[in-house]
């Protein structure tokens, strides 16, 4: 039995265009998730994202596109998601005034890191409901 509060996923909290918001959803010695909420936010011009740990992100809601360093480009829309492995440059180019991104930054072998993201995946379906929420 799973004790303590429900917690909301996919906050709307106030937020002007073009801000992002990051909110720590759980923070585990092997990986942290976290919701990311833009409002048409891309990262500023010449910025590269280059993290130490795999990322694997899962575009909500929304539209996106990703650009890679040395090339590439990946457009998103809700339901795509994507395994970028640690130190590969990236960075948000564009981003539609309803993004919302689950992120999950592991450290991982590379034969093991999508069955690592699997299993993550699946823990997390268990004790999350994805049901489409009513703002109204």
């Amino acid at each position: 039995m799973i004790n303590g509060p429900v917690k909301q996923v996919l906050s709307s909290g106030v937020m002007g265009p073009g801000e992002e918001t990051f909110h720590r959803l759980i923070a585990h010695p092997a990986f942290e998730l976290e919701e990311i909420v833009s409002r048409g936010q891309a990262s500023p011009e010449g910025f590269w994202y280059d993290q130490p740990r795999d990322e694997w992100v899962l575009l909500v809601a929304g539209r996106a596109v990703l650009a890679f360093e040395p090339g590439g480009r990946m457009e998103l829309v809700a339901g795509n998601h994507v395994l970028i492995p640690a130190r590969l440059q990236h960075r948000v180019e564009e981003a539609s005034e309803d993004a919302v991104w689950l992120a999950l930054h592991f450290d991982a072998a590379p034969r093991t890191a999508e069955m690592k993201v699997s299993r993550v995946v699946v823990w997390l379906a268990l004790h999350f409901d994805a049901a489409p929420r009513d703002d109204a």
